[in-house]
């Protein structure tokens, strides 16, 4: 398995659903070891998406689960609170570990807008029909616009999906609304 080649074609699916969405992010792939494969950052993304990005891919990759899935379980007293003390890890949504062909091969993490942006688009790009992604396109920035020509694309991996978008704006909801009583 060629993993460069799957970790671009990831990036252009995760690229196509930022260019939807109009939220310019910065899309990482890890290894299983903790290395980088792609780091790809979009026109219009703000830098520290990069760090953001790699950290989500990072930490995907190493525990193999959503970092989504990782929020309560790093909270103090939890089975997974020291593991925040360590610079790489990431558990705000929008990495996921990946998959081809049945095997784990590493993670992907995106960085750019609101953690529900983040997560909305890692969805949207997990379920997305290769036939979709468009080939050539510029950067999603408001008041552009964005017809383009589409030019399919084929992937036979997919990302281990656990947690949806909507049920991560509404966890990412209910954190705001306890941390705002205390």
């Amino acid at each position: 398995m060629d993993l460069l080649a799957l970790a671009k074609d990831i990036a252009e699916r995760v690229e196509a659903e930022s260019f939807t969405t109009k939220v310019p992010v910065t899309v990482t792939v890890i290894d299983v070891h903790g290395n980088s494969v792609l780091q790809h950052r979009m026109n219009g993304a703000l830098a520290f998406s990069m760090l953001i990005s790699h950290r989500k891919a990072y930490t995907a990759a190493l525990t193999q689960r959503r970092t989504a899935d990782l929020f309560d379980l790093v909270q103090p007293g939890k089975e997974l609170f020291h593991l925040m003390s360590q610079d790489s890890f990431c558990a705000m949504g929008g990495g996921a570990p990946l998959v081809h062909e049945g095997v784990f091969v590493g993670g992907v993490g995106i960085s750019g807008g609101t953690v529900a942006q983040d997560v909305s688009i890692l969805e949207a790009a997990l379920q997305r029909d290769p036939s979709e992604a468009p080939a050539n396109h510029s950067a999603p920035q408001q008041g552009k616009d964005d017809s383009d020509a589409r030019q399919p694309f084929h992937s036979s991996s997919k990302l281990v999906r656990s947690t949806s978008a909507t049920q991560e704006a509404s966890r990412v909801s209910k954190r705001r609304a306890r941390s705002s009583e205390t």
